[in-house]
């Protein structure tokens, strides 16, 4: 049985990546969501009792900061611990810092190879500093979340993929990331946030939607 589109039940989002990726301002961004109940846990490492608590989420958004090796590491040992169905439709990669281009760590198709190893989860790139372009990003998400979650009425998350995968195949775009929702502004790369999260060691936060 779908849960109801609202419930008091608070949505528990996961957010995994290195400090200062822009977790907690990402975080702060879906509590303002007046769509979904959220409860958000911040992690900066990943240890075997933090794998455990992944089974207690319902989703669980990984930050790939492109300025930041140890991103990496974190989103192998993610995928590792994570159960089949989070890599099916309650996961997303939320690439961050890609406007320094200059100062990337990371080889951004090494990254979306390993992220293909493991399915297709949605892929956003978000710009944290722009509030405009933070609350559209901050949207998507949570339209995703929503039917990640089954919080969405007469929507279930593996139909929506197959609709996407159809319309990629038919479609001659070159480059197109996971995130279908909202595609106009994937590519809008501008300069992320690096201070508001410096202190974001596995803090919750909860947030009643409007």
């Amino acid at each position: 049985m779908l849960r109801p589109l609202y419930t008091n039940r608070a949505t528990k989002v996961l957010l995994v990546g290195p400090a200062s990726s822009g977790k907690r301002t990402l975080a702060n961004q879906l509590m303002r969501s007046p769509k979904i109940f959220y409860s958000t846990h911040l992690m900066d490492e990943m240890d075997m009792d933090c794998f455990d608590r992944l089974v207690d989420m319902d989703y669980v958004l990984i930050f790939v900061d492109m300025t930041n090796t140890a991103s990496l590491k974190l989103l192998e040992d993610t995928f590792a611990h994570m159960e089949p169905e989070y890599l099916l439709y309650k996961c997303a990669i939320i690439f961050t810092k890609v406007d320094m281009v200059n100062l990337w760590m990371l080889d951004e198709d090494h990254v979306r190879h390993i992220i293909e190893q493991h399915g297709s989860p949605y892929t956003f790139y978000a710009n944290l500093q722009d509030e405009l372009l933070r609350r559209n990003i901050g949207e998507q998400i949570t339209r995703a979340i929503c039917i990640g979650t089954f919080q969405q009425r007469q929507v279930h998350p593996l139909g929506v993929k197959l609709l996407n995968n159809r319309d990629f195949n038919n479609n001659d775009t070159t480059h197109v990331d996971n995130d279908h929702y909202g595609q106009e502004d994937q590519n809008e790369y501008g300069q992320s946030q690096h201070d508001e999260d410096q202190d974001e060691h596995g803090g919750d936060q909860y947030s009643q939607g409007k």
